[in-house]
C-alpha cells in the first residue's frame, strides 16, 4: 500500500515506575483533574502474567482477528457496477485534473462552484470508497458546500478548503490516506494510547483488584465506560493489568475508578492520563538494524521504500535466515513509515522457508475509470483500469494459513507505524508464537492505490484511492490501527521487552545487559533524526542558498517535502529571495520538479509529487551549489 507517515530518540534505560510514564501529565490543564484519591495511594505490585500464557492468548486473538468474514455477498452494495459514473468526466476535465497547480487566493462564485462539481463527480467515478461511505453524504456534502457558495461573491479559497473538509469529515476522518485542501489534524482524527501511571492491578476469581495493607480492593467501574483494563507491560518486565484509554485526543476526559473492598467499602480515586509517545513520527529512514546476543535477535526496520532503500530491504530479507536459531526476536516496526509490502513479505517466506508469497486475508475492490486509466498512462502511478468504467474488480483472499514458529516474537509497535509497515505486522501475526506490544498501528488500511489531482480554478490540490481494502468483519481501522497484544509506551517498550524475555527464563540478565548496550551504542553511532524547529526567515541566518517552504527553512543538506499534489518552493540567496537560479532536478519517478518562469509561482521551483521515495537536487546560485532532498511520503 502507499502512503508514509507516517519523536525522540530510543529511551533505552530501565526505570522502575510504569513504562513509559513521565513524570508529569502530556495534557492541557482541563483534560482531567488533578489526582485526588478518596483513599491513601496504594502501593502494590500485581504478579506478573506468564509469557507462555500471553503468547498463546495472542495466537488465538491473531486467528480471530486476520479470519475474513466479510463476504462479497455482504460487502455488495459497496462495490456496485455504475456505468452512469463512466461518462462522469470528460477527456479535458481528466487532464486539468492531473495538471499540478499553486492555489490561487480567490475565485469567483462561478468558478468555485465549478470546482465543486469537478471534485464531487472525481469523487464519484474514481474513488474506492464512495459507496462504501455512501453516494447519499456525498450528495448532502456538496448540497451544503453549494449553498454556502450561493451566499458569496467573491470566494477565499482557504475559506472554500475548509468548508470542504468540514462537509467531507465522513470520508477524512475514517480514510487516513484521503486528504481534501490540507491533510487533516491527526489530533482531531487519530486515536491515541493514554495510560494512568501507577496504577495497576491483578486478577483473580472474583475480578480484578489491587491491594492495600494485605486488603484486596476490587474494580466496581470506571466513571468512563470508554476505559478498559488490559494487560499491560511495566518497566521491570512484569505483565500486569492497567487501565487504557483509547480516544482522539480531544475527548479525553477525566475519569475516576471505584473500588469496593472485601469488607464492602467503597472508594473513587481519581485517574490522572498521559498521552504515550511514538518513536519517531516523520522518520524518512530505513533504519535497519540486526543485532545478536547469545541467542537473542534484535532486527528494526522503519522503512519500506524500495527506490530509497531497495539495497538495504534486500539484506533485511536475506538476513531472515539469521534469525532462525535465536531463543527469542525483538522485531521493532516503530514508526515504520511504509512503502511496498514485497520486503516484509519476503522476510517471513526466508524465515520459515515458505517458497511461494503470504497471502493476507483481505476483501479487497478496484474501480475502474477513466481517470486511473489517465493517472497510470500519465504519471505510471495507479494500476490503472483493467475493467469496464464504471465496474469494479473484486476479489476475496482468505490468506495464508496459521505458520508453524517456536521461536517468540516480540513485535513492538507504535501509532506511526502505517500502510505497509502495517502489512509487515499482519504478515508476522501470521506466525505462532508472536507477541505485539507498545501502542495501536497508525491505520492506513482503508483505500489503496492513492493518487493527487488539482481543480482547475481554484488549485485544491486533493488525493483518494481507488482500491478499497476491508479485513475480519469489514470494520473501518482507519486512524485507529490495529490493537497490541500488549500497551507499553512506545518510548520505552524496548528495554521492557527485554526485561520480559530474562523473567520468563527465555534471556539471561548479561545476554539482555550487552544487547541493550549493543543498540545503544548503534543508536549513538547513527541517531534517528530529531525532528527540527526551524527559525522564521526575519531572524534566520540567510547566507548563502536557504529555500523556504510552508513556513520553514531548509539548508544544503536538509530534507523536505511529503506527499503533495503540487507544491511550491522559494530560493533565498544571501538573505534574499531570488529567481535568478539554476535547478538540476531528481527523480521524475518521484517527483516533477521545475523552476516556474511564468504564472502562478513565477520564480519559484514547483514541485509535483507521483510517488512516495528521495529525489535529490541541486540549486546553483552564481558560485554556489547546494544539494537538498525532497522526500515524498
Amino acid at each position: 500500500m502507499r502512503g508514509k507517515l507516517l519523536p525522540l530518540l530510543l529511551a533505552l534505560c530501565l526505570t522502575l515506575t510504569a513504562c513509559g510514564a513521565p513524570s508529569v501529565s502530556e495534557l492541557p490543564d482541563d483534560a482531567a483533574p488533578e489526582s485526588q484519591p478518596s483513599v491513601p495511594a496504594f502501593d502494590f505490585q500485581a504478579e506478573g502474567l506468564p509469557l507462555s500464557e500471553l503468547l498463546a492468548q495472542a495466537a488465538a486473538d491473531h486467528k480471530d482477528s486476520m479470519t475474513l468474514r466479510i463476504t462479497q455477498q455482504d460487502a455488495a452494495s459497496y462495490f456496485p457496477n455504475d456505468p452512469d459514473s463512466a461518462s462522469l468526466l470528460t477527456d479535458a476535465e481528466i487532464a486539468s485534473l492531473l495538471e499540478q497547480r499553486y492555489p490561487v487566493d480567490t475565485v469567483s462564485r462561478e468558478d468555485a462552484l465549478s470546482d465543486v462539481d469537478l471534485l464531487f463527480r472525481a469523487l464519484h467515478a474514481a474513488y474506492g470508497a464512495y459507496y462504501y461511505f455512501g453516494a447519499a453524504r456525498f450528495d448532502a456534502a456538496q448540497a451544503a458546500v453549494t449553498d454556502w457558495l450561493s451566499e458569496q461573491e467573491r470566494v477565499s479559497v482557504n475559506e472554500l478548503g475548509d468548508r470542504l473538509q468540514r462537509e467531507l469529515l465522513f470520508m477524512l476522518e475514517n480514510d487516513a490516506h484521503a486528504i481534501i485542501w490540507e491533510p487533516t489534524p491527526p489530533e482531531q482524527v487519530r486515536y491515541e494510547y493514554f495510560y494512568a501511571a501507577g496504577w495497576e492491578f491483578g486478577q483473580d476469581d472474583t475480578g480484578y483488584f489491587t491491594e492495600k495493607d494485605g486488603v484486596k480492593w476490587y474494580v466496581d467501574g470506571f466513571s468512563d465506560s470508554r476505559v478498559s483494563l488490559r494487560p499491560t507491560l511495566m518497566a521491570d518486565g512484569r505483565v500486569v493489568f492497567a487501565p487504557v484509554l483509547f480516544c482522539t485526543r480531544p475527548t479525553v476526559t477525566g475519569c475516576s475508578v471505584t473500588l469496593r473492598s472485601e469488607d464492602g467499602e467503597t472508594a473513587a480515586c481519581d485517574l490522572t492520563w498521559t498521552e504515550s509517545r511514538a518513536l519517531r513520527e516523520g522518520n524518512h529512514q530505513v533504519d535497519y538494524k540486526l543485532l545478536q546476543e547469545n541467542g537473542l535477535t534484535y532486527i528494526s526496520v522503519r522503512d519500506f521504500d524500495n527506490h530509497d532503500w531497495g539495497d538495504v530491504l534486500a539484506s533485511y530479507a536475506a538476513d531472515a535466515v539469521k534469525a532462525r536459531g535465536s531463543t527469542a526476536i525483538i522485531y521493532d516496526l516503530r514508526s515504520n513509515g511504509g512503502g511496498g509490502d514485497e520486503w516484509s513479505n519476503q522476510w517471513v517466506q526466508n524465515y520459515t522457508g515458505i517458497p511461494e508469497r503470504i497471502q493476507n486475508p483481505v476483501l479487497f475492490a478496484n474501480k475502474n475509470s477513466a481517470l486511473a486509466k489517465a493517472l497510470y498512462d500519465v504519471r505510471g502511478g495507479g494500476i490503472g483500469a483493467r475493467g469496464s468504467f464504471g465496474s469494479f474488480d473484486v476479489g476475496e483472499n482468505p490468506g495464508s494459513p496459521r505458520l508453524p514458529n517456536a521461536i517468540p516474537i516480540l513485535i513492538l509497535m507504535d501509532d506511526a507505524c502505517g500502510s505497509a509497515g502495517e502489512s509487515a505486522l499482519h504478515y508476522l501475526r501470521m506466525l505462532d508464537n508472536t507477541l505485539v506490544i507498545g501502542s495501536n498501528s497508525a491505520g492506513y488500511q482503508l483505500c489503496g492505490n492513492v493518487a493527487g489531482f488539482s481543480l482547475p480554478c481554484s488549485g485544491i490540490g486533493f488525493q483518494f484511492g481507488s482500491s478499497l481494502d476491508l479485513h475480519g468483519d469489514g470494520t473501518d481501522v482507519d486512524f485507529r490501527g490495529w490493537a497490541p497484544d500488549v500497551w507499553c509506551d512506545p518510548q520505552n517498550v524496548l528495554p521492557a521487552a527485554l526485561a520480559l524475555l530474562q523473567n520468563a527464563g527465555i534471556a539471561d540478565g548479561a545476554a539482555c545487559e550487552t544487547l541493550n548496550a549493543a543498540i545503544t551504542a548503534a543508536y549513538e553511532a547513527q541517531p534517528l533524526p530529531e525532528a527540527e524547529t526551524l527559525p522564521e526567515p526575519e531572524s534566520a541566518d540567510m547566507s548563502g542558498i536557504v529555500l523556504e517552504w510552508q513556513d520553514n527553512l531548509y539548508r544544503p543538506g536538509d530534507q523536505l517535502g511529503g506527499w503533495f499534489t503540487n507544491s511550491y518552493i522559494t530560493v533565498y540567496y544571501n538573505g534574499e529571495p531570488t529567481a535568478d537560479f539554476t535547478l538540476t532536478p531528481g527523480k521524475k519517478s518521484i517527483c516533477e520538479m521545475e523552476k516556474k518562469e511564468k504564472g502562478a509561482g513565477a520564480g519559484k521551483i514547483k514541485v509535483d509529487t507521483h510517488r512516495t521515495g528521495r529525489s535529490d537536487f541541486t540549486v546553483i546560485c552564481g558560485d554556489e551549489s547546494a544539494v537538498f532532498t525532497w522526500c515524498a511520503h
